[in-house]
């Protein structure tokens, strides 16, 4: 007995340095989940033939990629070309079906190597194995950021490239290995080129490189032109494609949102949505634009509170019943707008979208009055309710966002309790994890890189950009389980020395 506890502590606490055996591991669970996952998801797969999932956004990453190669322009550009990078060369050896299918393979791969640097990380970081084994385990049993390999989207690569970004930057100062750097500056490009609102980790990081060198009394000049380098020459070459297109200087993307021409009314509902604290996801059924735009709504309740859905609706494997409503606060209301303000919008906003013969003078003059009613709205709100506007609404929309970053739908059926259960003890210790080592952001230590990803994609997704969309927080998760690990570590030691 003693020999198989022996022989199984070996296997489970093998010498993390011990790279084929941890990589093996990896690629054995991410594999069974992510075949799980192919086989057992509810979405449409968009593109017949590919195994995972294309989505709406999907077309808008991939669609000017194909656009470049038929047509010599890269157009739509409302997204930078981080992803298309990864599809240019199989689209252009392969068929459009089999290129997704391997990226969605090239993501997978690099995830699962991913789960592997992700302890090294925290090993580095705070020099204590339980770090590196609870990291690890925790990571490739998690389904929460695996659950994004499978879709055409930017969260599975921008995850794996941020892991190894930062991977590379902390193992550069063990030995101050200039390749480390610059690959941690190309990895970092890759990431904001991806979802630009990373270019602000290049400042973080950039302000860290410069504190921890001038701490060890290291030159500043070189390390700092090898870790920008490649970003510069790739947003400068991206600056000047798009100063010719445009007259203006456009470092990362020109719109937040990709508003598409045939839905001039969605950048003025976004605004609104987003003044009161409300959700922009006017795709799901569960938030207050989707009732606003979508015709599977009916009036109101019995108690003209809530919009109701006219059926049951599936959305993402899970039944929303009928009788599930959206809440509207009696407190958002001004006197240039109301319950009844809300309901004649949107009678006018469907009536927009679905009378095909309405003449297109009429369509025109319609659609400035559902704008106009729209920015009066925000601006009443704004001006009549300011602390609504700048404090509760951004309240409401960061638990949102903590709310639907915990609630991401795994396929697995039996783990989802378990699993909700999981992501939620993940961020309430994260979030604690974060609070502990103020002392390291404040001075801007090589650890302080592992609270502020989480720390600032919490504060500028629902708090300045006021969006509550899930899967922006998948990219920060990992780092989230390195700030939970933290604090339960902290605690732990605590308390053995108050026992003590």
């Amino acid at each position: 007995m003693n020999k198989l506890a022996s022989a199984l502590k070996n296997i489970v606490f093998k010498d993390p340095y011990k790279w084929n055996f941890w990589l093996i591991i990896a690629f054995a669970v991410r594999l069974v989940v992510f075949l799980t996952e192919l086989n057992t998801n509810k979405f449409s797969h968009g593109i017949t033939g590919v195994w995972g999932v294309a989505d709406n956004d999907t077309y808008g990453y991939l669609g000017s990629i194909d656009n470049l190669i038929q047509k010599g322009t890269y157009t739509p550009d409302l997204r930078m070309p981080g992803y298309g990078v990864f599809y240019l060369p199989l689209a252009l050896v392969f068929p459009k079906v089999v290129a997704c299918n391997i990226l969605i393979l090239v993501q997978f791969l690099l995830s699962a190597i991913s789960t592997y640097l992700l302890p090294l990380i925290a090993l580095q970081l705070f020099k204590k194995r339980v770090f590196f084994y609870a990291t690890f385990y925790l990571y490739v049993t998690n389904i929460y950021s695996v659950s994004d390999d499978i879709f055409l989207l930017t969260e599975s690569l921008t995850t794996s490239l941020l892991i190894g970004a930062v991977f590379c930057f902390v193992t550069y100062f063990k030995n101050y290995n200039k390749k480390r750097l610059v690959m941690a500056g190309v990895l970092l490009t890759g990431v904001i080129f991806m979802r630009p609102v990373f270019a602000v980790l290049l400042v973080f990081l950039l302000a860290i490189l410069l504190v921890n060198l001038i701490k060890n009394k290291r030159a500043l000049i070189l390390p700092v032109v090898l870790f920008t380098s490649f970003f510069v020459l790739c947003d400068g070459s991206w600056i000047i494609r798009n100063y010719k297109h445009y007259k203006r200087i456009i470092p990362l993307t020109k719109a937040l949102f990709d508003i598409k021409q045939a839905e001039p009314y969605l950048r003025p509902l976004i605004d609104f949505t987003r003044s009161f604290g409300g959700s922009i996801e006017w795709w799901d059924p569960r938030t207050e634009s989707h009732w606003l735009v979508k015709d599977d709504t009916i009036a109101l309740d019995m108690n003209d509170t809530v919009f109701v859905l006219s059926k049951d609706t599936v959305y993402n494997g899970k039944r929303i019943p009928m009788a599930k409503g959206i809440p509207f606060a009696n407190d958002m209301y001004t006197s240039k707008f109301n319950l009844d303000s809300l309901m004649q919008l949107r009678k006018q906003l469907l009536q927009y979208k679905s009378d095909i013969k309405l003449p297109e003078a009429k369509r025109a003059e319609l659609i400035e009055v559902i704008n106009n009613k729209l920015q009066v709205y925000t601006r009443s709100i704004e001006d009549e309710k300011p602390l609504s506007f700048h404090i509760k609404a951004r309240w409401k929309l960061l638990k949102g966002f903590l709310s639907e970053s915990s609630y991401e739908i795994p396929y697995i059926k039996f783990t989802f309790r378990i699993y909700h259960i999981l992501c939620l003890l993940i961020l309430g210790f994260g979030i604690l994890g974060i609070l502990l080592m103020s002392g390291y952001w404040i001075r801007l230590s090589v650890q302080s890189i592992v609270p502020l990803i989480p720390l600032f994609t919490i504060i500028i997704h629902p708090l300045v950009l006021r969006l509550t969309v899930g899967r922006f927080f998948v990219p920060a998760f990992p780092f989230m389980i390195i700030c939970a690990i933290y604090a339960v570590v902290w605690l732990k030691d605590r308390f053995l020395k108050i026992a003590q």
